[in-house]
């Protein structure tokens, strides 16, 4: 799991840690070359990461496991305030589109809030890119 988080790091944006070493390379040569696919438990782990640069001192940000959706290319995960997951409205959060992660283990998408996932997924399966043609 150490080098699905690296790989998770790196695909967020960060540096792999140095302790990842000749693993994390070979986990990034077998990923480029199309020979992985990733687990459930990796996308979510690349989800979690995703949210570090929303988290803040007030937010006790989470991935909502009951309202992830799993379609054939990957998983849609969506979060929110704990406190608001857990029946607070005070807590609840505008805004955030949820994550997509692809089995391949292309790059994590931020999915706009200002349409629904489900027209962004199609957009991702005709084109390959969440991109919007504005």
């Amino acid at each position: 799991m150490e080098a699905a988080q690296d790989k998770a790091s790196f695909v967020v944006g960060r540096e792999p840690s140095a302790d990842a070493g000749s693993t994390f390379t070979g986990m990034m040569r077998a990923w480029d070359s199309g020979a992985v696919t990733i687990t459930f438990e990796a996308a979510r782990a690349l989800a979690e990461l995703a949210l570090e640069p929303v988290r803040g001192p007030d937010l006790d940000l989470i991935v909502s496991d009951e309202m992830t959706e799993e379609l054939t290319e990957g998983w849609v995960f969506f979060w929110d305030d704990r406190r608001h997951v857990e029946g607070d409205e005070d807590f609840a959060l505008g805004g955030g589109g949820p994550i997509f992660v692809a089995r391949s283990g292309d790059p994590v998408h931020m999915v706009w809030s200002g349409e629904s996932w489900e027209t962004a997924v199609a957009r991702y399966r005709a084109t390959g890119s969440f991109a919007r043609a504005w």
